[in-house]
């Protein structure tokens, strides 16, 4: 076991509610859907916050109505995180730590659901087990995503000129197959 590049400095829930459906009419027992909205905002003091809301999806049957907001203050070891995550290049790495600490906050938020819903009518409420991705995980920040880079990451100005180039490409392969004329209109 080895220490991980991520560091919580504090974990915190501003807002916790569940409620009983008691028009529900399904099996307790069965995981629950849950919609997630994750986010972090990098900041170049190094005070990067993550925030996870889970609540009872609306269009599922749920024995339970329940919303649960989570943040955290977090840091990161930019070598451990190099280390343990092996990016391909230094671009990958925001995505990667703001999916791995919104991790650690919904299975934080799952499990204090649980925890509240314990002596509820329809038992402890578990919710379906889901893989967050990167690509789930808004990140924002004050500063333009070149100087967080820079700054927080490490990037040199040649690994900052392959990252634009790339994101430039991308950008015009999208735009040419939103412009390209669809088969049938």
């Amino acid at each position: 076991m080895k220490p991980s590049p991520l560091q919580l400095k504090w974990v915190t829930y501003p807002s916790a509610s569940f409620e009983s459906d008691d028009a529900f009419d399904g099996e307790p027992s069965e995981p629950i859907a849950a919609t997630v909205e994750a986010s972090v905002e990098y900041d170049l003091d190094g005070a990067h916050v993550a925030y996870v809301t889970i609540a009872n999806d609306p269009e599922k049957k749920s024995p339970y109505k329940f919303s649960i907001f989570a943040m955290a203050q977090f840091s990161f070891d930019l070598e451990r995180a190099r280390e343990n995550y092996k990016p391909k290049h230094v671009g990958v790495l925001p995505p990667i730590i703001a999916v791995n600490v919104c991790r650690i906050l919904y299975a934080g938020a799952r499990d204090l659901l649980a925890t509240f819903t314990a002596r509820a009518p329809y038992q402890s409420a578990i919710l379906d087990s889901i893989l967050l991705e990167p690509t789930d995980v808004k990140i924002k920040s004050d500063a333009s995503p070149a100087e967080i880079i820079r700054q927080l990451f490490g990037a040199t100005e040649e690994e900052l000129s392959v990252l634009s180039a790339s994101v430039g490409a991308k950008k015009k392969q999208k735009q040419a197959a939103a412009d390209k004329p669809q088969a049938g209109r």
